[in-house]
């Protein structure tokens, strides 16, 4: 039995499972259709059932030929929603789902002929009745299909192509301001919330439902204030953050789609029992730790791309420009979330220091600058990432802010926990990133006598008391290259260091990818080796 695909120009997904039996009922219903008048078509359709391969046809051929009548069309997919019965043969088939795919043909068919006039087409009197016709409809809709919603979360096409059915059917909603205000009900938030909550990476037009919630809760769509209040009165908290955890740890996930799913997420963090349950879920820590897994894809995609031979370099270098973009999109997303969850939070240091020890958010900030650095070496004190650096400078120094805390207060305790923990994080990246910075800001913006950003990192870097000598340490404890300057140590490859096997003959202390790093690090290491070497003689 093979899964069928059926793509209209809104891309709605319909799975139409064939085996010999339905295959010929669909060339009898092509044919039948093929040999009646449009209106002669529509007037048939009413006596068939709505999961009839007829309707099918019907909603397909009218999504594209402009003699069948959509405000008849309109008429007879509304009798069959509202009067309709589920099949008795096909049961996983709902009797509103063809109708309301050739509602969803026919919204999508009227916006997309402005789109394509350049925006200049006005519309036409019958379609503004219809678009009014199919809104005032809405509550109907949501009302039938919310009786079936144990078939809009089982994994799998058939409940993907329904989920998407749905979505779709709500983004049409959301294009009109005064029909937008009927989705905060309980009904279409918990409609939207599980379609949402109930997709995963890797379905198709996955990245619809994401967009669908941002829409809906967005601070610039100015949805009502009680918003979240009703949703989480709507959908129960437990499954939400099980899902929201089940969609970030989802290997399938890309650079554009995981940006979706956090501007998704972002407007949850503002409300206060949402928060809570997010934190408590640890969302935050498996947030940023996604992050870190697509900065790895982006690093190995980036290794082999500069591996490449001299004919493929021009193909290779605009992908990795579209893939830097995606990733920058990404980064700044994140950024915005820590923010937002910083911002929020009932003790913002205690916070900060709990997503510096138990989150990878400080390596995803050092990527975040160096990518910044890239596209300009001015600092914009309007990113998240300068906000957060920012912050913890502060709290790790407070003198910087004009007060000194009493040595053994609790304010002076929890810096230095804090001064700890950010060394602790960035100590095996500190210099290397201040060397990326500096250099990479030179090259990029010959303009410019410095880079803000390594300024910026530099201070931090200051503030935790890190050097390059105790930074040696640290590569020495976790058997890496101990070349601060080692080609491995920039942004794309940092995150895929390993312990390295090749080892100083002198003092056997000092690790290196090879004879290379090994050359480039000894004006560093020969007083060193020289110490090291006596010790293990004695």
């Amino acid at each position: 039995m093979d899964n069928i695909f059926h793509h209209s120009f809104l891309r709605q997904p319909l799975i139409v499972q064939f085996d010999d039996a339905t295959r010929s009922t669909f060339k009898a219903a092509q044919a039948r259709l093929k040999a009646l008048k449009p209106s002669q078509a529509i007037k048939a359709a009413y006596d068939e059932a709505p999961t009839s391969s007829f309707i099918l046809q019907l909603c397909i051929a009218a999504e594209v030929d402009t003699r069948y009548s959509r405000s008849a069309m309109v008429t007879m997919l509304m009798h069959h929603i509202v009067h309709g019965q589920d099949s008795s043969v096909e049961r996983s088939r709902r009797h509103w789902e063809w109708p309301l795919y050739g509602l969803n043909a026919i919204t999508w068919a009227m916006g997309k002929k402005i789109i394509d006039d350049g925006g200049d087409f006005k519309e036409s009197w019958e379609d503004f009745i219809i678009r009014q016709r199919i809104q005032s409809f809405y509550p109907v809709l949501v009302d039938v299909i919310s009786k079936d919603l144990s078939f809009l979360r089982p994994a799998g096409d058939m409940a993907n192509a329904r989920r998407y059915l749905v979505i779709n059917m709500l983004l049409f909603s959301t294009t009109d301001t005064q029909n937008q205000m009927k989705m905060y009900d309980q009904s279409s938030i918990r409609l939207a919330l599980t379609c949402w909550l109930y997709s995963k990476p890797g379905d198709s037009h996955c990245h619809l439902a994401p967009y669908l919630i941002a829409n809906l809760f967005g601070k610039k769509h100015a949805p009502p204030q009680n918003c979240l209040t009703v949703a989480y009165q709507s959908f129960d908290i437990g499954i939400f953050v099980s899902r929201l955890n089940l969609i970030l740890q989802c290997k399938g996930m890309d650079a554009r789609l995981l940006e979706m799913q956090i501007v998704a997420i972002i407007p949850f963090i503002h409300n206060l029992v949402y928060r809570i349950h997010i934190v408590e879920a640890h969302i935050h820590t498996q947030l940023v730790a996604s992050v870190k897994i697509i900065l790895i894809k982006s690093a190995k995609k980036k290794t082999n791309i500069d591996n490449q031979v001299q004919e493929d370099a021009q193909a290779a270098s605009a992908d990795a420009g579209t893939s830097e973009a995606q990733i920058n999109a990404l980064l700044q997303s994140c950024g915005y979330f820590l923010c937002a969850l910083l911002e929020s939070a009932m003790d913002t240091a205690h916070t900060l220091l709990d997503l510096i020890r138990n989150t990878a958010m400080m390596e995803v900030c050092a990527a975040a600058l160096q990518i910044l650095n890239r596209t300009s070496c001015m600092e914009d004190i309007g990113t998240p990432w300068h906000l957060i650096i920012t912050l913890i400078s502060n709290l790790s120094d407070p003198s910087r802010c004009g007060r000194a805390p009493l040595p053994g207060s609790w304010e002076d305790h929890l810096r230095q926990k804090l001064v700890q923990a950010v060394r602790t994080a960035i100590e095996s990246v500190a210099i290397p990133v201040v060397h990326s910075l500096t250099s990479e800001g030179g090259a990029h913006c010959s303009d410019a006598p410095h880079s803000d950003y390594a300024d910026i990192w530099k201070g931090l870097v200051d503030c935790v008391g890190i050097t390059e000598e105790s930074s040696r340490g640290s590569y020495k404890d976790q058997r890496k290259c101990c070349n601060i300057k080692c080609p491995s140590r920039k942004f794309e490859t940092c995150l895929l260091l390993t312990p390295k096997k090749s080892i100083c003959a002198g003092c056997r202390s000092a690790f290196y990818c090879d004879k290379e790093c090994q050359i480039m690090d000894w004006k560093y290491h020969k007083e060193e080796c020289k110490k090291m070497g006596k010790a293990l003689a004695q």
